[in-house]
């Protein structure tokens, strides 16, 4: 795993951690926060061994892309641009060959 990655990593545990403390109706294509918060964890660790899918690349780039999920369950923006820019740098290019 390089640095990004790593870095990548750790802010999708914080970032898992802000959507599992939604609780109520969210405004998104998933059920609840919790779920959002299951889905990145489990690409966190799909990342840390190399494992991430390309649909998952896909989906974790839309959750934290701009006016998307995060910024409408969550909405800290320093966080989810901090996600967003190491997805976007990561897996820009697999996730535009996919759409």
């Amino acid at each position: 795993m390089n640095a990004h990655e790593q870095q990548l990593c750790e802010l999708l545990v914080a970032a898992a951690a802000r959507f599992a403390a939604r609780t109520g109706p969210i405004w998104s294509n998933y059920e609840s926060g919790s779920v959002i918060a299951s889905f990145v964890l489990e690409c966190r660790d799909r990342i840390a061994n190399g494992a991430l899918a390309q649909d998952q690349k896909r989906k974790l780039w839309t959750i934290f892309a701009p006016t998307c999920d995060w910024d409408d369950v969550v909405g800290d923006v320093e966080l989810g641009n901090a996600v967003f820019g190491l997805l976007d740098q990561l897996y820009r290019a697999e996730v535009f060959g996919t759409l």
